[in-house]
């Protein structure tokens, strides 16, 4: 099949994906540190002034962390793909496309979560990681479905891992501070949100990467290893 054939044949380049994604991303990590913002009359007369106000930020610096690695895990996905064809089918790009688009959101929904100390704040910054984690999971189906192969099942645990967790914390955001549901997480609904961290940190999610040393491992190795 020649050239003029494959790109007749796919919706858009694969290269113009990633060099979106990757600008994307770039975009997203930047808007979360502009995010950070100090108090209002924040005014330091002192160096201990100025230390205590900056403790008076820790929640928002450790959404800010949490926010940070969680993309850049999700962006460590994109960057290990491989074998991708020339040309994205329709499913596969826009799948990649609203991926992107909870991407952009997310420097909101941790603005959101850093100056409003409510279960609603919680909800959105939640649903934003089920939506990630979500159409992440979408684009693994597109590129499998695209290449004809079976894709590993590397990330999808931590993927479902991601999703919990951003539900129970949800769920926790509810609960009263004396309730025991809430006396397991945290005491307030900013807080019960750290327990995404537990999801994301270790997220490194690979759509289109196969292990095929499952598949060719010699029947005697198999047997030692059981053994």
């Amino acid at each position: 099949m020649s050239d003029t054939t494959k790109r007749d044949a796919g919706f858009i380049p694969t290269d113009r994906l990633e060099a979106l994604t990757d600008a994307v991303f770039t975009f997203a990590m930047t808007l979360l540190v502009v995010n950070i913002e100090l108090p209002e009359g924040f005014d330091p007369k002192t160096d201990r002034e100025f230390l205590d106000g900056l403790a008076g930020l820790a929640d928002t610096f450790t959404a800010y962390l949490i926010t940070f690695f969680v993309l850049v895990s999700f962006w460590f996905g994109h960057a290990k793909q491989t074998a991708e064809p020339e040309m994205a089918s329709p499913g596969y790009a826009w799948a990649v496309l609203f991926h992107l688009l909870f991407v952009t959101l997310l420097p909101f929904s941790m603005l959101a979560l850093n100056r409003y100390d409510v279960a609603g704040a919680v909800w959105i910054y939640g649903a934003n990681m089920i939506l990630l984690a979500v159409t992440a999971l979408l684009i693994a189906r597109a590129a499998e479905r695209n290449s004809g192969r079976a894709s590993s099942s590397d990330g999808r645990v931590e993927l479902g891992i991601l999703i919990v967790s951003a539900v129970l914390s949800m769920i926790a955001s509810l609960c009263p501070p004396t309730t025991p549901c809430c006396s397991i997480c945290s005491t307030s609904p900013r807080r019960a949100s750290r327990g995404l961290y537990m999801g994301g940190r270790q997220l490194q999610f690979s759509p289109n990467r196969v292990s095929p040393a499952r598949r060719s491992r010699p029947a005697g190795a198999r047997a030692r290893r059981s053994a």
